[in-house]
């Protein structure tokens, strides 16, 4: 309890008052200023600058409640207001104007502590939810001058945005439409394409992740309009086990347009852009409008599993042969164990790819 809080009590009832001034001096509050009418009653309240306000009203008119409301909603500080009756409409009316408590014949010296710590307690609580939305509302139109100036600069410079990076957590590429699996829920690559494909006729999903990417696999199995590639560890001895093999192509419209790239464990970056290449000629040959990469960082030769050993300067690699399919990309965040050498390795991937366009 703060005994140092100045209270105005806003009443021109002087039984009320009393009610007020001893349920406050009983909790320890003594620095209590009363103003008995309403004239010019929000200049007075500035004059005093309280730290709460307490208003109470026998049987307000529309007029008075209204009176009331403004001072609320223009005076940033608690606002306890003690009716005798009330209705519908003005108590939402209260709680629009922010009043922080709205107490219907309630008015007892031995709840006023509790009603005061009540209304400081929820005008604190408000008061965080409008800075944090004033923060967001600011932060959302610096973003907006930001995407104008950037569209300016494009135009301008006749520049296009052919390349973005999404950093997805959880991963997703295990997720199947109804069913999760390894650490995934949503299938953020396959989200990715389904969006694309609304635009183009073609799409191409490309995963280097270092488990096959079952989910993404099984959501296009049976469509043409998409075509999934993955290169992995050979699953015969690393998950997901029973997806991930070369015999498994697609099946009716979608026959043809799934390619698994098995490696055996231990494989490095020699081996890797060899089946890279492999992967690009059926890429090229499917020639889809857009490239959707679900992007892996634990075939690392640092990831703990150890399922694949491509270096860092593999993974530039990777990223300088993925440019050079020339295609609007979009590079989704899938595996890598919490390990230091995550961010050294996504770094070369989007520097080999900015190196080749």
């Amino acid at each position: 309890m703060d005994a140092s809080l100045k209270i105005v009590i806003v009443d021109d009832s002087p039984l009320r008052t009393a009610i007020l001034e001893d349920g406050l001096r009983e909790s320890g509050y003594v620095n209590v200023v009363r103003i008995e009418n309403t004239r010019d009653l929000l200049a007075r309240i500035y004059s005093i600058d309280p730290d709460v306000i307490l208003i109470a009203l026998e049987n307000p008119s529309r007029d008075v409640l209204e009176q009331m409301f403004q001072v609320s909603r223009a005076v940033k500080r608690p606002i306890a207001m003690f009716v005798d009756q009330t209705d519908a409409a003005s108590i939402q009316a209260s709680v629009d104007a922010g009043v922080s408590a709205y107490i219907v014949d309630g008015l007892k010296k031995e709840r006023i502590k509790s009603i005061l710590d009540l209304c400081i307690s929820r005008f604190n609580a408000f008061s965080r939810l409008q800075t944090e939305l004033e923060q967001t509302r600011s932060a959302l139109a610096e973003r907006k001058v930001i995407d104008r100036a950037k569209g300016i600069l494009m135009t301008a410079k006749n520049l296009s945005e052919d390349a973005a990076y999404a950093l997805c957590r959880p991963p997703g590429h295990h997720a199947y439409r109804d069913l999760a699996g390894g650490f995934c829920f949503l299938n953020n690559s396959a989200i990715a394409a389904a969006h694309l494909r609304l635009k183009h006729e073609r799409v191409a999903v490309l995963d280097v992740d270092v488990h096959h990417g079952n989910g993404t696999q099984g959501i296009f199995y049976e469509r043409g309009d998409v075509l999934t590639v993955s290169i992995h560890a050979d699953p015969n001895s690393f998950y997901p086990f029973v997806w991930g093999y070369a015999h498994e192509r697609g099946a009716g419209p979608g026959l043809g347009t799934n390619l698994n790239i098995p490696l055996p464990i231990g494989t490095g970056d020699d081996g890797y852009l060899q089946a890279l290449w492999k992967a690009q000629a059926m890429i090229a040959a499917f020639a889809p409008a857009a490239l959707v990469v679900a992007l892996g960082l634990d075939a690392s030769e640092h990831d703990p599993l150890a399922g694949l050993a491509v270096t860092t300067d593999g993974f530039r690699r990777i990223g300088h042969a993925i440019a050079r399919l020339k295609l609007p990309t979009v590079f989704v965040q899938e595996g890598g164990y919490l390990s230091d050498s995550l961010g050294v390795n996504l770094t070369p991937v989007l520097a080999g790819l900015e190196a080749a366009r």
